[in-house]
């Protein structure tokens, strides 16, 4: 039976922030790096806001991240340099903003509360698709294997970077399912075949799901997101785990 991981190839996670591919693939991520492959994760709203005049949500976000006196987006490129690190993969980060950080044409923030996060894509937003996807297309090797979210739970930004690997129409694509948002959506990505796809499983050993957890954990700014503390996100990662998530990677299959 032929496996994905059995050729030697260069496998590129793509995130859409600065913990998603992480959240998502820490598991399968050491599993490819412990085979001997090169392991990239390039994530594409990473860059640096374009002034200091956030909104009232972005605020929030930065006292509750306690990231309000100092570059948030600096200090969160730092906590993904940490992960990759204690994963052994290779990092890039882009200088497109996240979307708490971006502005209409009229200036009006485009995000201004939680509902705004999970909007469809629309007026400027749209063009930023075209704009990700020409910088990826310069930069991806042919022959690398590019892994990108499925966009599970509809937040904007895992949208706007799945329409953009899509328009790139590499050989070797497949998707991942976005963790956590995929505990309150869809739960087949965990553990049947969505339709129209083919499947790949990874086997996650012991070691590989602590380093995956601890990756996660040195996102310190982003575990109140969805968790109380690191000791509640260990134990959901783990319980994802038992129950058949995290360990597998989906293509689309060509019909006719």
């Amino acid at each position: 039976m032929f496996n994905l991981w059995s050729v030697s190839m260069r496998y590129i996670f793509i995130s859409p922030h600065l913990d998603d591919a992480v959240l998502s693939c820490g598991g399968i991520i050491h599993f490819l790096v412990n085979k001997g492959h090169q392991v990239d994760i390039w994530t594409i709203f990473s860059g640096d806001p374009e002034d200091e005049n956030y909104s009232d949500f972005a605020k929030n976000l930065h006292k509750r991240w306690k990231l309000e006196n100092q570059n948030p987006s600096f200090a969160r490129r730092r906590e993904d340099k940490n992960a990759c690190h204690i994963l052994g993969a290779k990092f890039k980060h882009f200088p497109y903003q996240d979307c708490i950080y971006r502005k209409y044409e009229n200036g009006m923030s485009i995000i201004q509360n939680e509902e705004d996060l999970f909007q469809k894509i629309s007026g400027n937003q749209i063009v930023i698709i075209d704009k990700i996807s020409n910088s990826l297309k310069k930069r991806i090797p042919h022959n690398s294997m590019i892994v990108s979210p499925f966009g599970i739970g509809n937040h904007i930004d895992h949208q706007i970077v799945k329409s953009s690997i899509i328009k790139l129409q590499h050989p070797y694509l497949w998707f991942y399912a976005d963790f956590p948002y995929v505990l309150k959506n869809n739960q087949e990505y965990m553990s049947d075949f969505p339709i129209n796809y083919d499947q790949e499983e990874f086997e996650i050993t012991e070691n590989s799901m602590k380093l995956w957890q601890i990756a996660v954990s040195s996102y310190t700014s982003q575990i109140s997101t969805f968790w109380s503390g690191d000791k509640e996100m260990f134990s959901q990662i783990e319980e994802y785990a038992k129950k058949g998530g995290g360990n597998k990677l989906w293509k689309k299959l060509d019909i006719n």
